[in-house]
């Protein structure tokens, strides 16, 4: 039996974006033994900070607070590790996990044992800056997969070393998409606190010695607060990361991915047969029709009195003309309406002598093509007219559609020089068939077809499979049996291909029968022979000729 591939790493946005979607579900329950660690730390780092800065008696305090500070740094760690840990168990759909009293102790004794040494592993690694990634993976695992072993420190550093060695490129990336969401949350952080007393001032008039000497934000501690609140804005996606990471590396050998979509289903198929069950049970009342009115009498009277109200209405008389233009006897034009009349007539005069040629152009195209325009307008009685003006306008586009069809046909049928050579346009680059995400829309039809011949010449059986598999694909999404979607398996492909190709059974049990034998190649890491390949593509074949 071959080999089954590698699993594919999922890229590290949408690893991200699994993490949101992991945090919207978590309850507040969660998020509280979350804050149990997160805040109490917090406040005491930047007391810590602010005091050693400027305190005078700094140093009678050292001991103490290093030692309370390091108390709650362990109390941080195990309160992460919880956390991290139900989003482990809440992603990967394990019931099984309980959080009693002794599992809290363990995961405090192996924190205690373990997180301290990153106080001295991280700073190491920032300043050789290549291990960094794989240093600070670690000390998530260690947060993440305290729950596995609650009790062996040892057994944890192993688990978390062998997870973090995973997917380094992927590990990478979203430790560069951790540390931008950081650097933007810790700005948001830094222009909020900086605003806020000048809005205070602005809006109520308190002054405060931030607002009298705005450069005392300038300092140190302000640093501190500023990346404090960007890291624990940034701190549960980070761990919800860092736990679908650890749940994908577990995945490739216990499929417990496969097991929390499982549940998942069964969980909605429960909702959906009780929803179903409810609409059942509901009682259902026949619908009745409002009585319908009779119909009013009409009186005409009435009805010519409304239609010459409507008439009347600005938005049906935008467009009637004026009474100078009817030229009534019996309205007298003054001096305005006198030079309106005569501006006519010189624009009715230029405008004939341009439309002159056109129109002959035209009368003669239509009489050699056997045209009827029927009886013609005098031209004597020509003035300007929107319609006259619409009609130049019109013949003008015509010809500057004939000129650009003329100049395209020169330049297509034109005879090439000696040195002038056309230069093939590149096609589309050949998809990477190993990669996890191919859909069948990267290449038509044909050009799988060509992909799959080219891996059959040189021994790539299993490649090859796939490329025919996806022709398979392509050919029945462009007669619109099928829709190609990423998200589809193809179990739903057959499916939609059942009700679509009612009357081609003949396509349904090519396509069910090329479907089994790529899961059973792709999926199921079963070899193929040149033999099988070639019943596989002359079944494929059977199907686009069917």
């Amino acid at each position: 039996m071959a080999r089954p591939p590698r699993s594919q790493a999922v890229p590290a946005l949408d690893l991200l974006e699994q993490g949101m979607h992991l945090l919207r579900r978590t309850p507040a329950a969660d998020f509280l033994i979350w804050l149990a660690g997160a805040l109490p730390f917090t406040v005491a780092l930047l007391f810590f900070w602010a005091e050693m800065s400027r305190a005078a008696h700094a140093e009678s305090r050292l001991f103490t607070s290093a030692w309370a500070l390091a108390g709650l740094f362990v109390w941080l760690k195990t309160c992460q590790a919880v956390f991290a840990g139900r989003l482990l168990a809440r992603a990967s759909a394990d019931e099984t996990a309980s959080w009693n009293l002794r599992n809290w102790l363990g995961v405090l004794v192996t924190q205690a044992a373990l997180q301290p040494l990153t106080l001295l592993v991280l700073p190491v690694a920032a300043v050789l800056t290549l291990p960094f990634a794989w240093a600070f993976a670690w000390t998530q695992n260690v947060a993440v997969l305290a729950a596995r072993t609650p009790h062996r420190p040892g057994e944890l550093h192993r688990l978390a070393w062998r997870q973090c060695l995973l997917w380094p490129g992927q590990n990478h990336t979203l430790l560069t998409l951790v540390f931008l969401a950081w650097l933007v949350a810790s700005l948001n952080a830094g222009i909020a606190l900086y605003t806020a007393p000048h809005l205070l001032k602005m809006l109520f008039g308190v002054e405060s010695r931030l607002t009298l000497s705005p450069g005392a934000l300038l300092n140190t501690t302000f640093l501190a607060i500023v990346m404090s609140l960007g890291a624990i804005a940034v701190d549960p996606l980070v761990k919800a990361a860092y736990a679908l990471r650890c749940l994908h590396g577990f995945s490739r050998h216990s499929g417990d991915d496969l097991r929390a979509r499982l549940k998942w289903l069964q969980q909605a198929a429960l909702i959906a047969l009780l929803g179903c069950g409810l609409g059942m049970a509901l009682p259902v009342r026949a619908a009745t029709a409002p009585p319908v009115p009779p119909p009013a009498e009409i009186v005409p009277a009435e009805l010519d009195r409304a239609i010459a109200d409507v008439l009347e209405r600005p938005e049906f008389t935008w467009r009637a003309p004026r009474d100078w233009q009817l030229q009534r006897p019996d309205v007298e034009l003054g001096w305005l309406g006198r030079q309106m009349k005569a501006l006519d007539e010189q624009l009715g005069r230029l405008f004939r002598n341009l439309l002159r040629p056109i129109r002959a152009i035209a009368d003669w195209l239509e009489k050699a093509l056997g045209a009827n325009r029927g009886p013609k307008t005098p031209t004597g009685n020509f003035s300007f007219n929107f319609a006259a003006l619409a009609q130049f306008l019109v013949w003008l586009l015509v010809a500057a559609v004939a000129l650009v069809l003329v100049w395209f046909g020169y330049r297509i049928w034109r005879p090439r020089r000696p040195g002038e050579e056309t230069v093939p346009e590149p096609g589309p680059a050949a998809p990477d068939l190993r990669a996890e995400f191919v859909a069948a829309d990267q290449l038509p039809e044909d050009g799988w077809l060509a992909l799959a011949q080219r891996l059959l010449d040189e021994g790539d059986h299993r490649l090859a499979l796939r490329a025919f598999y996806l022709a398979a694909l392509a050919h029945l999404a462009r007669r619109e049996f099928i829709r190609l979607a990423r998200h589809k398996s193809n179990v739903d492909y057959a499916t939609e291909l059942r009700r679509r190709a009612r009357a081609r059974p003949e396509i349904v049990g090519l396509f069910t029968g090329a479907a089994r034998e790529f899961d059973r190649v792709w999926y199921g890491g079963h070899a193929t022979t040149a033999d099988g390949l070639v019943e596989f593509a002359a079944q494929v074949e059977e199907m686009r000729r069917a």
